[in-house]
């Protein structure tokens, strides 16, 4: 071993957290045995592992901020479980560091805490660090963990964690080391500070907002984009930025697309190339150039309604094609396009909106509306999800809030009819039916938007609702056929009426009052997809 492996060895056998563990703990990397994984070690941060060349994104979306850590040995996968316990005891270590490292923005004191304080304990290191979590006994471990505390918004922190072997006295002795880069999307609550960042607005929708600046570096010059795209329901976000000015479409196009399924990294959000209406590719590593960047979802519920919000944002330098060359003198035109869930594919809107670079003012133009899904290897027109949806909530109201309603009037005012040709039961009845055609109708548009959006069948109250009137109503319509008929010279009608009589009146009552939840749902719904007024 070299010296300076031998002083930080020993220094954690006798003193854990003392100062010369943290002298050889910042970039000390070159006299370790590498990094962490060789060792056979990971770290994971709300689960997640950690990989030392890639910045990992954290999102503040918690009111408590809390964020689990672990630090533990790899288990091979691959293994029978014997095999897995006897290969993750051979990769037990004695002793590790972790500490909040040179490369903070945040005051990191007070932010550690630890599961197990027999194996782990807290350490006050030396003036130039941070808090720390260090080993309390040199006995073997193959995980430990605890909690970090992030309260502060917007900002990054570095991560230096060390590893010992825990056969650092004998064969194979050896410490690893490894500095992870953690960049953290606050949840932006200060108004104030928001403004500061994001001085210009634009409402591109109701539902769908850009805050954004522009600016110049002061270095090189270079044009920025700096921008937060709030969508006011959950789903995927694109913005795109036409590298043909003159003709602004999508084809050709580059979009910062945001999956909200998907973990954040430097490719998520990332930039993508829409080479047509319907391939889009995701343009390689070295062409992901943007900067703090994130896709977050947050829902804020309350008594009377629930807020659901996907955001994304980015930084973005403007001048980085070399074929297009965009004239900053002129009005600038962006794309955008927003889905209707979190699965990539049909848009629930699409359009554009000019920028003028100089007096940073934005008009929305539009670009053209949504007709065909993006998903790379779909074939076919298909009609837009909000078209689908509102044909939806258009025949299932004329027949559950027009026709239904009627028909139980017709029957429950029967006395009113004195015709003797049983006027009002013809009303009942053909009402009645037209509500069994429209709802049947409306169903097969609104699996038909379902399958089309890529989302689960039955997945929401809202479609179970709609089951349950659909079977009900089919279980009412059979019912009527074969509803056992009065005998007109009999003194009062049979049981085997009086019974289906009763069945019939109390599901249709039950099917009524679901109806009825359908369509306060159903408009909410609407109203949501596509920022609508909520009647």
């Amino acid at each position: 071993l070299s010296f300076q492996q031998w002083a930080f060895t020993t220094a954690f056998s006798s003193r854990p957290g003392a100062c010369s563990v943290g002298e050889f703990s910042v970039g000390h990397g070159v006299d370790s045995s590498g990094d962490i994984q060789l060792g056979g070690y990971e770290l994971l941060l709300d689960g997640k592992v950690l990989n030392p060349h890639e910045t990992f994104y954290l999102n503040l979306t918690s009111p408590s901020y809390e964020h689990s850590w672990e630090l533990k040995s790899i288990a091979a996968s691959d293994e029978g479980e014997e095999e897995e316990k006897e290969k993750e005891k051979e990769k037990e270590f004695r002793g590790f560091l972790l500490v909040a490292g040179g490369g903070s923005s945040y005051d990191m004191e007070g932010s550690f805490s630890v599961e197990d304080e027999g194996t782990s304990q807290i350490i006050h290191m030396c003036p130039q660090f941070h808090d720390g979590v260090g080993h309390r006994s040199n006995v073997p471990k193959s995980s430990v963990k605890g909690i970090i505390d992030i309260d502060q918004g917007d900002g990054k922190f570095t991560l230096d964690v060390s590893v010992v072997d825990k056969n650092s006295y004998g064969v194979g002795n050896s410490w690893f080391f490894s500095s992870y880069t953690v960049q953290v999307i606050g949840n932006n609550n200060n108004e104030e500070k928001e403004r500061e960042i994001y001085p210009y607005h634009i409402e591109i929708r109701p539902n769908l907002n850009l805050k954004y600046n522009t600016f110049f570096t002061s270095t090189d010059n270079r044009p920025v984009l700096s921008a937060k795209l709030i969508y006011d329901r959950i789903g995927w976000v694109s913005i795109g930025i036409p590298l043909n000015q003159n003709e602004a479409l999508m084809t050709g196009a580059h979009a910062i697309i945001g999956m909200p399924d998907e973990d954040l990294s430097q490719s998520n959000p990332g930039i993508y190339n829409l080479e047509n209406r319907r391939i889009v590719e995701l343009l390689p590593d070295e062409d992901q150039t943007l900067m703090q960047h994130s896709v977050i979802q947050t829902e804020e519920t309350t008594i009377d309604d629930s807020k659901e919000q996907t955001i994304l944002t980015f930084s973005k330098y403007l001048d980085e094609s070399e074929d297009h060359v965009l004239d900053f003198e002129q009005p600038i035109t962006l794309l955008y396009a927003v889905g209707l869930y979190n699965t990539f594919g049909v848009h629930a809107w699409r359009g554009g909106f000019e920028i003028d670079f100089v007096a940073n003012v934005g008009d929305v133009v539009m670009i053209e509306e949504p007709t065909t899904s993006l998903s790379s290897g779909s074939g076919g027109v298909v009609s837009s999800p909000q078209d689908l949806w509102r044909i939806h909530g258009i025949l299932m109201f004329a027949a559950w809030g027009i026709a239904t309603p009627i028909a139980i009037l017709a029957s429950r005012l029967r006395m009113l009819d004195t015709s003797g040709k049983g006027i009002w039961f013809q009303i009942h009845f053909y009402l009645n039916n037209i509500t069994v055609i429209l709802s049947v109708a409306s169903l097969v548009f609104a699996v038909r938007v379902t399958q089309q959006v890529g989302m689960k069948h039955f997945s929401t109250p809202h479609h179970i609702g709609g089951l349950l009137v659909i079977i009900f109503m089919m279980v009412q319509a059979i019912g009527g056929y074969l509803r056992p008929h009065v005998d007109v010279d009999a003194p009062s009608p049979s049981s085997k009426r009086k019974n289906w009589s009763l069945f019939h009146k109390g599901l249709g009552f039950i099917t009524f009052i679901i109806s009825i939840y359908q369509i306060i749902t159903g408009f909410r719904k609407y109203s949501s997809y596509t920022g609508a007024r909520d009647w």
